[in-house]
């Protein structure tokens, strides 16, 4: 091996390092049956004194995956105990794509890992990690560049004390992930989705100035890093005075038979932002379907992520509390106006009509999602909820289509202030005959960055 020649590398590493080979935390694609990789099982043997599986695998053909080895599986708890694995030549290519590959002329002729792992107290954790790698100049010369790492222990407070900019690049959290090993909950080991891996090398000039600001993309991707959207479609009750409805506002009559039951569907959307590993906080929207019922409920919402499962496929459940504003009406028909009139400080100018008696009102709402893991970053999102109303006002709708895009128009007054008269089954009454079944269900899907 030729060493005549030397050039200055600056490596970065720090506590988190670890997690990067860590192929059990990134949830390597080779662990779970995938059709890019071909395995092979390869018997019984002994590691560490302990009866092992040994399975080999290797990118199928046409594959561009990086990695191929052996993995050695405990025969008694099917725990991962080590993995031997080397760089395929797509991989290697993929080494030095960089900084390094222009200024230093560098190659990767070969890089081998060697992960192992520990059981203590029937729990499996890493143990340690073992690099080797043959590097080549532009000239020829070789060189050999070998890693060694063990877990011994983390302290929490050092992780904290690293400046977010100059831990990783933005896509990734590490003190979400550093953690002393052997104090480790194994059901919450794998807590994120996915580990985002780096190539330390190729990210040298974002640490060559610990100090320097951040631009405002990157302060933007910081932000939309800890983003969360969850569209989900949902249904929910309410049940009315049954019979026949009339509503006299302005000489012109709106009528209409209700059945004493009936169901919306609805459309929510929510965004949440990530303060913590645990707490979220986030805005609900939801609006109604249909031409029969007006539906628009809003607030602000508070969320804890609570892991249930956390090895394979995550399984998540989300107690959430939340304080909305909610509005809700039954349409009793649309009319014809033969003038331009005012309602609920706001000019009606269409001719067509709708009137919606109905509730207006706010207070706590109280649920639950329940997250089942899709893919990297896609999960299932099932809720349920329930409200609880701390005001509720009885109130008369009207709304009508208006502009090239045929937007609503919608305002409300009291029904007890209004000029409107509604009788139901020919009695006149202040109120809507709406009651509100607090409790909803929706189903969905939960973007989480």
């Amino acid at each position: 091996m030729d060493s005549s020649e030397a050039f200055p590398i600056s490596f970065y590493g720090g506590p988190h390092f670890i997690h990067e080979l860590d192929c059990v935390k990134a949830r390597f694609a080779f662990l779970k049956p995938h059709k890019d990789y071909e395995y092979r099982y390869d018997g019984l043997s002994v590691y560490n004194n302990e009866k092992v599986h040994k399975i080999s695998f290797s990118p199928a053909v046409k594959s561009k995956k990086i990695y191929k080895g052996t993995m050695y599986i405990h025969a008694a708890s099917l725990s991962y105990l080590r993995f031997d694995m080397q760089l395929t030549d797509p991989g290697l290519k993929q080494r030095f794509n960089g900084i390094f590959d222009s200024q230093y002329g560098l190659s990767s002729l070969e890089k081998t890992y060697v992960v192992n792992y520990q059981l203590k107290d029937s729990i499996c954790y890493l143990k340690s990690i073992f690099e080797n790698e043959l590097l080549q100049t532009k000239d020829g010369h070789l060189y050999n560049s070998p890693l060694e790492l063990v877990v011994t222990k983390t302290k929490a407070s050092a992780i904290d004390a690293i400046p977010f900019r100059c831990q990783l690049p933005l896509a990734y959290v590490p003190d979400r992930e550093a953690s002393n090993y052997f104090e480790s909950d194994w059901r919450s080991y794998n807590t994120l989705s996915q580990v985002e891996l780096i190539d330390t090398l190729s990210s040298k000039k974002l640490f060559e100035n610990a100090e320097q600001s951040l631009s405002k993309k990157d302060r933007f991707l910081e932000v939309f890093s800890h983003l969360d959207f969850s569209y989900r479609l949902g249904y929910q009750a309410y049940h009315l005075t049954k019979g026949w409805r009339q509503l006299d506002f302005q000489e012109v009559a709106f009528e209409k038979n209700l059945e004493d039951a009936g169901t919306t569907l609805v459309v929510e959307g929510m965004v949440a932002y990530n303060l913590t590993q645990r707490f979220n906080i986030g805005y609900l929207i939801e609006v109604g379907l249909g031409d029969n019922n007006l539906q628009d409920k809003h607030g602000p919402q508070l969320i804890y992520k609570l892991p249930l499962k956390t090895m394979g496929k995550n399984l998540l459940l989300e107690p959430q509390l939340a304080y909305v504003w909610h509005k809700f009406g039954r349409s009793v028909g649309t009319q014809t106006f033969d003038q331009k009139f005012s309602f609920g400080g706001k000019d009606f100018k269409q001719s067509k009509v709708e009137a919606l008696p109905g509730i207006r009102h706010h207070g706590l709402q109280i649920g639950s999602s329940l997250l089942y893991q899709l893919s990297a970053r896609l999960y299932l999102d099932m809720n349920a909820s329930y409200y609880m109303a701390s005001h509720t006002e009885e109130v008369l709708f009207l709304q009508e289509r208006s502009g090239f895009f045929l937007t609503r128009k919608t305002a409300f007054e009291p029904l007890a202030e209004t000029e409107a008269i509604l009788t139901i089954n020919d009695e006149v009454i202040q109120t809507s005959g709406i009651n509100y079944d607090n409790w909803a269900i929706s189903i969905g899907v939960r973007i989480a960055f």
